[in-house]
C-alpha cells in the first residue's frame, strides 16, 4: 500500500492540517465572529470536527481542502476520485488522474507541467482534471511570483473541486454516504495515512457524474 509517509505507523499520531485565517473561515463558511465554531479559536481539525458534529460535512471538506498540505491534499483528490471513478473512464481523465498521483509520489517541474497539460486535454471538466489542476498550481508561487498563500488557495480551489464533483458521480441518495467517506479519507491523510477509499459499488458509464452539488 502506497503512504505518503512510509514511516507514519512508528511515529506519534500527526496533524498535517494548517490552521486558516479567521477572516477566511467566516467568508467561506458563512460565519460570524461570535460563531460557536469559532470559539477559543480551533485548529482545522478541531473545527472539521465541529462541523462534521452538526451535519455541516460539506463545509467539513472544504476545510480539509485548503487546510491539508499540496501533496497531500492532490492525493485526497484523487482518492475522491478514484471511488467514484467511472467503469470506463475517459481516456484524458485516465491519464490526468494518473498524472496527478505520478506526481504525489515524484514531485518536480517536469511533472507540474505534464498535469497542466492533462488537465487541459480533460477540458477541466472531471475530478481527475481538477486533481491535475492541483498539481499545476501547487508550484506556481514561484513562477509567477505570487504569495505562497495565493497559490496554495489555488490548490485548495482545484481540490475542493475534484472533491465536490467525485460527489456527485453515481446516485444521489449515497451522496451523504459519499461525502462521510471523503471526509474520513482527508483525516486519515492528515494523520499521515494514505486515505484509501473502496471503489463504489455503482458502475456508472464513461464521464457519467450528477447535477447538482
Amino acid at each position: 500500500m502506497f503512504s505518503l509517509d512510509p514511516d507514519a505507523a512508528a511515529r506519534e499520531p500527526v496533524d498535517k492540517l494548517r490552521s486558516l485565517p479567521v477572516a477566511w473561515l467566516q467568508s467561506r463558511l458563512k460565519l460570524d465572529a461570535a460563531d460557536p465554531l469559532l470559539r477559543d479559536m480551533p485548529s482545522s481539525t478541531l473545527l472539521i470536527g465541529r462541523l462534521d458534529k452538526i451535519g455541516r460535512t460539506e463545509d467539513a471538506l472544504q476545510v480539509a481542502a485548503y487546510a491539508l498540505p499540496p501533496r497531500e491534499a492532490v492525493w485526497w483528490a484523487c482518492m475522491c476520485s478514484r471511488h467514484t471513478e467511472p467503469a470506463e473512464p475517459l481516456a484524458a481523465d485516465k491519464v490526468a488522474i494518473e498524472v496527478a498521483e505520478a506526481w504525489v509520489r515524484f514531485p518536480g517541474e517536469p511533472a507540474r507541467a505534464h498535469a497542466y497539460r492533462a488537465a487541459h486535454q480533460a477540458r477541466f471538466q472531471s475530478p481527475e482534471s481538477m486533481a491535475a489542476m492541483g498539481v499545476f498550481w501547487s508550484g506556481q508561487a514561484t513562477i509567477l511570483r505570487v504569495p505562497e498563500d495565493t497559490a496554495r488557495g489555488q490548490v485548495g480551489r482545484s481540490v475542493e473541486s475534484a472533491v465536490r464533483m467525485s460527489a456527485v458521480r453515481g446516485p444521489m441518495p449515497e451522496k451523504p454516504a459519499r461525502l462521510r467517506a471523503f471526509l474520513q479519507s482527508a483525516r486519515d491523510i492528515a494523520r499521515g495515512g494514505a486515505g484509501r477509499l473502496e471503489a463504489a459499488s455503482h458502475s456508472a458509464g464513461p464521464g457519467a457524474a450528477g447535477t447538482e452539488i
